[in-house]
């Protein structure tokens, strides 16, 4: 029999018939609604295209396919440069798994991807990862599954090195028994790698977290938060994306333009230096501190170079500065893929009485990125949710898992 604990966010224990329920039902819960964004016109948004978007060298991404022969059990080590994961379906893997680059080399994450098959083709797929030495966090994993993870084991971490979300890849048309096949097949493999090593799952989507949890005999699940997206689509405009989504929100920037027009500040788009991650750690570790999450300058700066330093070709800074060139608000970024991920933000402690700086960094000036650079959806990350959603951000609830792979079920 399959037990999921559920630990709530004081951190009690929720177990039994009744979890199993909510994880079957937690569907019902994360309704995404979709909201419309206008382009409001003469913000001054400035893209700087030192930026250059590039393929990656696929052959940097193979880690340990190699010594990974397919198996009959329905788990598989891949290379990213399968062609069945270069769909619009199985977005991010390229750039999913690169690995750290060579100044953080000697303390880098060992990365792979495993895929699982079932009914004779490959349904799910998923990055691994396995820290080096010294167990180095990265800025975008300090999360709550971390602290469950035993100290005095190894374990082994599910979820991209360029993403905040984690999860699985799954084909949207798999049947529940396919996906249970690959699922288990992918966990498989893991445990004939690894043996009954613990393995983290930040941050996945509640619509697999079933999937996940029902393949082991304990599992404790937390909540993550609640995550907000911009979807896009093929939008080639902010105005066409907004002419799909509803009334109230199109209504909400219609009233909004004019008075974000009317303040002249300055929104900037360019790669990260030094010098702004300086000036912008005040401002990063203020808004932690304001949220009730410890933090200082220096930290902040330590952070988000180090989270800089891990993809640097893909990071990006939004800026938002008033007419004598003061920080009002700051945005880190990653894109990838189809993906804009936003990562950390810093409000100036004066500009936190109204949303002005917020919306312009957050969401007007991601979008507009996002439209430039032809990505197809903004991650806005957790936290604020209501505000995002009043923009237009679609929301869905998020998990930790974590579980031992040596109580993998038998079925």
């Amino acid at each position: 029999m399959t037990t999921v604990k559920y630990i709530d966010d004081t951190g009690s224990l929720d177990g039994g018939v009744g979890a199993s329920a909510y994880i079957a039902g937690e569907q019902c819960h994360t309704r995404p609604f979709l909201m419309g964004l206008t382009r409001p016109r003469g913000f001054g948004i400035v893209l700087h295209r030192m930026i250059k978007r590039r393929r990656d060298d696929r052959g940097e991404h193979l880690v340990a396919a190699a010594q990974h022969p397919v198996t009959q059990d329905g788990g598989q080590a891949l290379s990213s440069s399968h062609p069945l994961l270069q769909g619009p379906r199985w977005r991010n893997f390229d750039s999913g798994l690169r690995r750290w680059p060579e100044p953080l080399a000697g303390r880098r994450w060992q990365s792979w991807l495993v895929g699982g098959n079932a009914a004779g083709r490959l349904r799910a797929a998923a990055v691994v990862r396995k820290p080096g030495p010294g167990r180095l966090k990265s800025s975008a994993l300090l999360t709550p599954a971390w602290d469950l993870l035993p100290a005095d084991r190894d374990g082994l971490v599910v979820g991209s090195l360029l993403r905040q979300r984690g999860g699985l890849q799954l084909r949207p048309d798999n049947r529940p028994e396919q996906e249970h096949e690959a699922v288990r097949g992918i966990l498989g493999r893991l445990a004939a790698d690894h043996g009954a090593a613990p393995i983290a799952f930040p941050n996945v989507p509640a619509d697999q977290v079933a999937a996940i949890a029902s393949a082991f005999r304990g599992a404790v699940v937390r909540r993550a938060g609640t995550w907000s997206e911009y979807v896009l689509g093929g939008a080639t405009s902010v105005e066409e994306f907004v002419g799909t989504l509803g009334r109230k929100v199109r209504a909400l920037w219609r009233a909004r333009r004019p008075h974000l027009e009317s303040l002249g500040w300055r929104t900037t788009v360019s790669a990260p230096t030094e010098d702004l991650i300086e000036r912008a750690s005040e401002l990063l570790a203020d808004v932690n501190v304001r949220n009730g999450t410890p933090d200082a300058p220096r930290m902040a700066q330590a952070r988000t170079t180090m989270w800089w330093q891990e993809l640097p070709e893909a990071a990006r800074a939004i800026t938002v500065t008033d007419d004598d060139g003061a920080l009002l608000a700051v945005c880190f970024a990653r894109a990838g893929g189809d993906v804009l991920e936003l990562q950390e933000v810093g409000i100036a402690a004066g500009a936190l009485g109204n949303s002005d700086a917020y919306v312009l960094a957050t969401v007007v000036a991601p979008l507009e990125l996002a439209v430039a650079e032809r990505i197809a959806i903004v991650s806005a990350g957790y936290g604020h949710a209501n505000t995002k959603a009043m923009y237009g951000a679609s929301l869905g609830l998020d998990y930790h898992i974590v579980a031992d792979l040596g109580e993998l079920t038998g079925a």
